[in-house]
């Protein structure tokens, strides 16, 4: 992951936790100008601290009377119609640190993807749930592909790792690919969505500049990405046909998901690219290749 995303996801729950605290400090400092809160604060606190003293020397210690302090402070704010002294965490797992044991916390993983999502151009994703099935020719057809595509968003043993959804404009690839994206990030995953032209200006920018081996990072190493549109990019020489197979290899040697949708059928697919490529994502053992058929009920009555 490109450390400068890592940091800014970072500096967003950094910013959450300095309000949370800031704010549980003025309430505090307002609670306080009342006497009876003030006695009930110093026994809290020095219950926090006797507690502390007795886990340090392994001695027992009365939970339940800190438990009692921290109930009556709470009902006493309420009276006072003071808001929480103690920080309310967007993430009380972390306490909007972004770490947990060392560890990348859920909540972190959010913040990344949001900022990708923002970045990536799709305003909005969609959901299986949602989905509206009448509105397509072959509408059970086309809801057996999407529940295909909903239970491969939950297997966590499956060796088909790359998904290539093909079919002519209007079939619905792009809203199934914006629902199953919506699907992983409700699983916390780092997720990355870009239309093929996007991914065609990243491979430009590094070819020229090579000194930034960062900017193709995202791309290799995001758990979930999805290309929109394959075929519909400008093609350059040494650049286009060398760094899709990089992706697509890479991603494959690190068993990372990637799920493209195209209109190019597979005869389409070898003659723009190459061999190379072709086998990648027709190979059935780690890839699964569906065509959507079938017309948006709403376009044809259009012509």
């Amino acid at each position: 992951m490109k450390q400068t995303l890592l940091n800014e996801a970072l500096g967003k729950l950094r910013l959450k936790k300095q309000i949370a605290e800031k704010q549980a400090n003025q309430n505090l400092k307002s609670a306080l100008k009342d006497k009876d809160f003030s006695d009930l604060y110093n026994d809290y606190t020095n219950s926090i601290i006797e507690n502390a003293k007795c886990e340090a020397f392994g001695l027992p210690f009365d939970e339940n009377k800190l438990n009692k302090l921290r109930q009556m402070l709470e009902k006493k704010l309420k009276e006072l119609k003071v808001s929480s002294i103690f920080p309310e965490y967007s993430c009380p797992k972390c306490e909007d640190s972004g770490l947990v044991n060392g560890k990348y916390c859920d909540c972190l993983k959010r913040e990344i993807t949001d900022i990708l999502l923002k970045k990536s151009g799709f305003k909005s994703l969609e959901s299986f749930k949602n989905s509206d099935f009448s509105i397509f020719e072959n509408e059970e057809e086309i809801k057996k592909i999407y529940k295909l595509m909903e239970t491969w968003c939950n297997k966590t043993d499956s060796n088909k790792n790359l998904i290539y959804l093909l079919g002519e404009t209007g079939t619905g690839k792009t809203h199934l690919m914006k629902c199953m994206a919506n699907e992983f990030i409700s699983q916390n995953k780092i997720v990355l969505l870009l239309t093929a032209f996007e991914m065609h200006n990243t491979f430009v920018k590094y070819h020229i500049a090579k000194d930034n081996e960062n900017l193709l990072d995202d791309i290799l190493s995001c758990e979930v990405l999805f290309i929109d549109d394959l075929g519909t990019e400008p093609f350059f020489k040494n650049i286009t046909k060398e760094y899709f197979y990089l992706i697509i290899n890479e991603r494959r040697m690190k068993n990372l998901k990637t799920v493209i949708t195209s209109n190019l059928s597979p005869n389409d697919l070898k003659e723009r690219y190459d061999e190379r490529i072709f086998s990648r994502i027709m190979d059935k053992d780690s890839s699964v290749v569906l065509e959507l058929k079938g017309k948006d009920k709403r376009l044809l009555k259009r012509k």
